[in-house]
């Protein structure tokens, strides 16, 4: 819920912030960039894959460049956080799957795997939660 709070806040002041008389890119491509950004914002929050974070941060860089807008610590969120997301959701896809049979040894494993995959990953577990349900979760 964190992630879609940011997202949200962040959409709207990129939108607030590109003026039509701020001198610096075109009116017509700051609003094209910013219909493009919402698209791409929709886009990652119901598909939070690598790829569409990507895409969402190409376009937060481009509208920061091109419109005046200052996202800063948007862009270096997101520059960090892009990278985890398709490790994000393995580790969500193992973990239902290991849920549904917890007896399972291989599935579990599986989903150890998947945690492991994430703490090990450079800044995708900087709190160390992935870390700590890994070995919260002993497999036999």
């Amino acid at each position: 819920m964190k992630i879609h709070q940011l997202v949200f806040f962040f959409l709207i002041a990129i939108i607030l912030s590109c003026s039509k008389d701020d001198g610096s890119g075109s009116v017509d491509n700051c609003e094209t960039l910013a219909e493009d950004f919402g698209t791409a914002q929709s886009t990652f929050l119901s598909d939070q894959t690598t790829s569409n974070c990507d895409q969402y941060l190409s376009l937060m860089i481009e509208r920061d460049e091109d419109c005046n807008v200052s996202n800063t610590s948007a862009i270096n969120y997101y520059t960090k956080f892009c990278p985890c997301m398709d490790l994000y959701q393995n580790s969500l896809d193992a973990g239902d799957v290991y849920q549904a049979d917890p007896d399972n040894k291989e599935k579990c494993e599986a989903y150890r795997a998947s945690l492991k995959a994430i703490f090990e990953a450079p800044n995708c577990d900087e709190d160390g939660n992935y870390e700590f349900l890994y070995n919260a979760n002993d497999c036999d």
